[in-house]
């Protein structure tokens, strides 16, 4: 869908490439190694493929939406200067000291009892207080970020979270974030089978409109490639 709209809209006939990142995963591997294998795989994409930051998108659901925007904020401190252009953060888990919440989202597909097990699993080589609020994105300076796109449905467990974050956000001065809200979706709508869920395209083609959008800033800005005689 974005080298759609890129073509229709901005008139750019450009090909999209998409890694997806198999990181290892809780129970056995706990946090940090998912995030780590996440940002180890984008930097050897930029070394050995000769990417420039500018010409990548992160884009992640629930768990792997936090995982982009955490790395996002690693880099930031660290490493700015590889920075992808933006990133697409679909119903991303950002306070893990959230707990419950069955009486306010009695719709939703994941009972609380698991939302806070998955939790403790992926915390669990984090026994520091101070350090367990810090893995929480909701508690981290959210300033000189590059743009997100970010989406929850109304209907979801992180949907409250996710409201607290943005407002956040807002405060620290951040203008360079688009909040897409689908009413009465659950968490991760997006996931959704397309075909049968008009939400689910929806949400994705919100996402993908943001990125077209700032993929042509970039594109617009570059020099045209000489002609070959």
């Amino acid at each position: 869908m974005l080298q759609q709209i890129l073509k229709s809209k901005y008139q750019l006939d450009v090909s999209v490439d998409v890694l997806l990142s198999n990181y290892r995963k809780i129970p056995e591997n706990p946090y940090p190694t998912p995030d780590n294998d996440c940002l180890d795989m984008y930097k050897y994409v930029l070394k050995h493929e000769n990417i420039s930051p500018d010409h990548v998108l992160f884009s992640g659901d629930s768990a792997g939406a936090k995982m982009s925007l955490v790395n996002c904020m690693r880099m930031r401190d660290s490493t700015p200067e590889l920075l992808p252009l933006g990133c697409l953060l679909y119903s991303p888990t950002v306070d893990f000291e959230e707990k419950g919440g069955d009486e306010k989202t009695p719709d939703c597909i994941m009972p609380s009892a698991f939302v806070d097990a998955v939790h403790q699993t992926y915390l669990a080589n984090v026994t520091d207080p101070e350090e367990r609020l810090k893995v929480s994105p909701i508690n981290c300076d959210l300033s000189n970020l590059p743009p997100m796109f970010v989406q929850y449905g109304t209907l979801e467990r992180f949907y409250e979270q996710g409201m607290r974050f943005v407002k956040k956000a807002k405060k620290q001065g951040v203008v360079n974030w688009e909040v897409n809200l689908l009413e009465n979706m659950p968490h991760d709508a997006v996931m959704l089978p397309t075909n049968v869920s008009p939400a689910a395209k929806e949400g994705i083609r919100h996402g993908c409109a943001f990125a077209a959008k700032i993929v042509a800033g970039v594109l617009f800005k570059e020099p045209e490639p000489e002609a070959t005689r």
